[in-house]
């Protein structure tokens, strides 16, 4: 036998491939004569079926196998063979490393707490930042927040391996139960995604010192993201160093990966460590270096067959091959609905390593938290002026579900209104109510008191806006709803935006006196909503300016409105898009001959971003607005949620807390109907116990659970609920003021009358 023999884990390849295969292949090239035993965990893992591999461990799935057996069997199969093992995931090397073997090529423990996500002590050494994260048991609003202002380009990450791309709340909330059911109480982070170019470092060393690297720029990849092609490249000396560096002070023995992005100022982020060769390492040796030989010639002392370049870039191909007689493939299993969420490392995968996750860090594993009852809870810091309100309003005596209005709180965000109207701009800045957001009469007379204008959807808004001291010259009507003006007495408006052509030529062949401005809502860049007219075509932007030209009545001022939400596409995108409608509003203005003399720019803030907003954003861009369309007299902001959202608070009552083996669920008198939005936007949960003491609640695996017969009727999850909670405590869910105030509706409250 040869005196080259190792054991090579995680064999699978297809779209999101396991490192065994290239392994394997990679060290025939440099050990002609070597044994390689390729071992998994299921006869479908595609790699046992290849030459490359001398002999084929097919072993136990992983949910299966007695953890410390197993350790047992690999330790007796090394001494059989005297040879080496080379796992293929990182969880493998984490399990491994917990008792260490010198023949078991991978770090030692401490290393993996050292180097723990999101790698920020590991920046601390190499020319690398890390990208901003948060969390995941930071707090709804605070995650929320942090995903808002990254312009929802964010990922949800676990502890080891595990990437969701999230673009809403609720994929947030569909990654955090994923990354739950896989892995437990553990620590799971939201981080802000980084565009550029990806760029992975491999490396082997052995006792601290750095063998060889190897660098790949991606070409083709998977729809998982993994290499499909890439080219070889090198990495700058002073990432090599650093890495030297690295791998001399964590004492690092095997292979390892580091995953980069470089953006377009050049800036190297680091997106994730692996404790392992990558998948594509065959594509390095291909290219020359061969790391895997390096690693094993370090540890044996035998030296391998020099590498040969065959190429600098590499492509992956798919092969259809004989499957081994003595391990056959089993029969597809029955089909069956899950009632549990998959892992992004679908349990499907033959090396079924979200079993081992399961097995290391689930409720049963060693590195689990105790049994929930044990846990102390956690709780967030209750603003002062917050925990006054609630108490003033929230007594023995109050019917729940009840919803609570916090005039104080809610006065904060029309003075943020109110000031940003009255501040030093080139041009006259107007902000609206959005009566559609809450109709409440507190709310509407409060925007009347700070000096706001009204906006409305439909003329049964106006009439009401008008009852609560609003007159018509002071309201803006916008929405898909042609305007008739004959339900409003022929009163004149201040603007009525159009939502389509038809509407505008509707709108322009009654004349005057519909409104002082007539204008067009713009889906200026066809980015799929359903509202505004496109201009995405130059034969469509010629239509809209020729009949502004031609149909615009004479002494009607025109103006033209966008409505995009900063909360969906965050403040740095929502800027960029504004910009670009003032320029594509130049243009219009220039090719229809009509002075633009309102622009509307919409809003969508929350409550947290509408404050900085003002302050550091809104003064550059009306300078903007004001230097590319000299004509505007009013700029129109909409703050919508964010002066109301916070105006109310939802409050409920405990009827039930029920206990698993490591979660609470609690199920509250309030539901899904007084609470539309739950499952879309977040909010902050607080406990106010009978004893007066109010907490929020944070970080958790906990949730509350609403009191009606739906399966999505599920108001809060993420929470750690205290021990102390009773039955008949009350529950406080903020940010209640804005849509999920006026969306409410009647629902498992009994019958009603028509």
């Amino acid at each position: 036998m040869s005196s080259i023999r190792v054991i090579i884990s995680c064999c699978h390849t297809g779209p999101n491939p396991a490192p065994g295969l290239g392994l394997a292949r990679s060290l025939k090239a440099g050990y002609p004569d070597s044994f390689l035993v390729g071992k998994d965990h299921s006869t479908q893992a595609s790699g046992l079926h290849t030459e490359f591999f001398d002999e084929v461990w097919v072993a136990r799935p992983w949910g299966e196998l007695h953890l410390v057996d197993h350790r047992a069997q690999i330790i007796a199969r090394l001494e059989e063979l005297d040879g080496y093992y080379l796992p293929g995931s990182d969880l493998e090397a984490r399990w491994l490393a917990e008792e260490s073997h010198p023949r078991i090529l991978i770090p030692g423990i401490d290393i993996f707490r050292r180097t723990a996500k999101p790698f920020e002590k590991v920046a601390e050494i190499l020319p690398v930042r890390v990208p901003a994260f948060i969390g995941l048991d930071a707090g709804d609003r605070e995650v929320y927040n942090f995903a808002v202002d990254h312009g929802w380009k964010v990922w949800a990450k676990g502890p080891v391996m595990d990437a969701y791309r999230v673009f809403n709340w609720t994929g947030i909330q569909q990654a955090r139960h994923s990354l739950a059911a896989c892995w437990g109480q553990q620590s799971f982070f939201l981080q802000k995604h980084i565009t550029g170019t990806e760029v992975m470092l491999a490396f082997a060393a052995y006792q601290g010192h750095l063998l060889g690297t190897a660098v790949v720029d991606k070409r083709l990849v998977t729809s998982e993201g993994k290499c499909w092609s890439g080219e070889i490249t090198t990495a700058s000396p002073e990432l090599l160093n650093a890495v030297a560096l690295l791998v001399r002070e964590l004492h690092w023995t095997g292979g390892g990966e580091l995953e980069l992005v470089k953006d377009e100022a050049g800036i190297l982020w680091l997106i994730d460590w692996n404790y392992r060769f990558p998948a594509w390492i065959h594509g390095a040796t291909i290219g020359g270096i061969n790391l895997p030989a390096l690693l094993i010639a370090a540890a044996s002392g035998v030296q391998p067959v020099p590498p040969r370049c065959a190429s600098r870039q590499f492509t992956r191909v798919v092969l259809e091959i004989p499957v081994l007689s003595s391990i056959p493939l089993p029969a597809p299993p029955p089909a069956a609905r899950s009632t549990n969420v998959p892992s992004k490392l679908s349990a499907s995968n033959p090396s079924g390593l979200p079993a081992l996750m399961q097995r290391l860090f689930g409720p049963e594993g060693r590195e689990a938290t105790s049994q929930h009852s044990d846990r102390p809870a956690r709780v967030a810091r209750v603003d002062s002026a917050f925990a006054q309100a609630i108490r003033e309003h929230v007594g023995p005596s109050l019917q729940t579900p009840a919803r609570v209005f916090l005039p104080k709180i809610a006065e904060v965000g029309f003075r943020q209104a109110q000031a940003a109207a009255a501040m030093d701009l080139p041009v006259r800045l107007t902000p609206t109510y959005s009566v559609k957001t809450n109709p409440d009469r507190r709310l509407l007379v409060m925007a009347r008191a700070h000096g706001l204008r009204a906006e409305v959807i439909s003329t049964g808004e106006a009439r009401w806006a008008r009852e609560l001291g609003f007159s018509l010259g002071e309201t803006i009507y916008n929405g898909p709803v042609p305007l008739n003006p004959a339900e409003l007495d022929g009163e004149e408006l201040s603007a009525v935006f159009a939502d389509s052509l038809e509407s505008f030529h509707g709108l322009c062949d009654r004349g005057p006196g519909v409104a002082k401005t007539v204008g067009m809502r713009l889906n200026a860049f066809d980015t799929g909503s359903r509202f505004g007219l496109r201009l995405g075509s130059a034969y469509r932007f010629g239509i809209v300016a020729n009949a502004i030209r031609d149909r615009l009545p004479r002494g009607v001022r025109f103006g033209v409105h966008s409505h995009l939400q900063s909360s969906v596409t965050g403040v740095a995108e929502w800027l960029a898009q504004a910009r670009a409608f003032v320029e594509m509003a130049s243009s219009l203005e220039f090719a229809s001959g009509r002075p633009i003399q309102m622009l509307d720019l919409g809003g969508g803030w929350t409550s947290e971003s509408f404050g900085p907003f003002l302050r550091d954003h809104l003064p550059g861009l009306v300078a903007h607005v004001h230097r590319r369309l000299p004509h505007v007299e009013d700029v129109v902001i909409e703050p919508g949620k964010a002066v109301c959202e916070q105006s109310h608070v939802l409050v409920s009552r405990i009827l039930e807390i029920r206990r698993t083996d490591w979660i609470r669920e609690v199920v509250a008198d309030a539901c899904l109907a007084e609470m539309p939005l739950a499952g879309y936007f977040p909010r902050e949960v607080y406990l106010l116990t009978a004893g007066g003491n109010l907490h929020r609640l944070v970080d958790g695996f906990d949730r509350i659970l609403g009191r009606v017969c739906m399966e999505h009727d599920i108001l809060a999850g993420g929470l750690n609920i205290p021990p102390d909670a009773e039955v008949g405590d009350w529950l406080v869910f903020s940010h209640a003021g804005a849509y999920e105030a006026s969306m409410r509706y009647t629902f498992g409250v009994g019958g009603f009358h028509e």
